[in-house]
């Protein structure tokens, strides 16, 4: 009987051994993933800025950049980064000067052949509404339409005339309102910028 009652010891012991090295493997393995999960952040934020880095298409980059200053609560470079894409759609292409034609959308697609205004309002204005903004949004909305509305009808292929449509008629935001000249100006944070 003590060889057995031995035997039972010694088997209890390798159980509450192997019971301690579980539980030390579990809370390494834990530790281990949570700072994992740190170093997944920041491997993150700094393939997002590669990525961001890498975007050729201008107001893209910028609107990428201006969300993602946004996620990260980065009031310095959401300003900047908005004041960006503002400038770009409020600004008045001059190099088309000479240019005569009797057509207006041919003299438009010349004087913004990449369509920086369009993008450029059209992301001010998901910004602005994700913000919850909707004043500010509609009026970026709304200048976005006016600086497609003469390439809608004539061009099928390009999807991206018609987003600020799409937005505007799931947000019910078309009334008999005409264009201000306020909107084109870009309300108060355009007056921030020419400062």
């Amino acid at each position: 009987l003590r060889v057995g009652d031995v035997l039972r010891e010694k088997r209890e012991k390798e159980k509450k051994e192997e019971e301690k090295w579980e539980g030390e493997e579990e809370e390494e393995v834990e530790s281990e993933s949570e700072s994992e999960s740190v170093m997944s952040l920041e491997e993150e934020d700094e393939m997002e800025r590669e990525s961001i880095a890498k975007e050729r298409r201008k107001v893209i980059r910028l609107a990428r950049e201006l969300f993602s200053a946004s996620i990260r609560q980065d009031s310095a470079k959401v300003a900047l980064a908005r004041a960006k894409l503002q400038a770009i759609a409020n600004a008045t292409t001059t190099n088309n000067k000479n240019i005569k034609s009797s057509s207006s959308s041919f003299v438009t697609n010349l004087s913004d052949p990449k369509q920086y205004k369009l993008h450029s309002h059209f992301y001010l204005g998901l910004h602005y509404d994700a913000m919850g903004q909707p004043d500010e949004s509609k009026r970026c909305m709304k200048m976005a339409l006016k600086a497609c509305a003469d390439r809608i009808s004539g061009n099928g292929n390009d999807i991206t005339l018609l987003l600020p449509v799409l937005h505007m008629t799931v947000r019910d935001w078309y009334d008999d309102d005409e264009f201000d000249d306020e909107d084109i100006g870009g309300g108060d944070d355009a007056k921030e910028v020419d400062a």
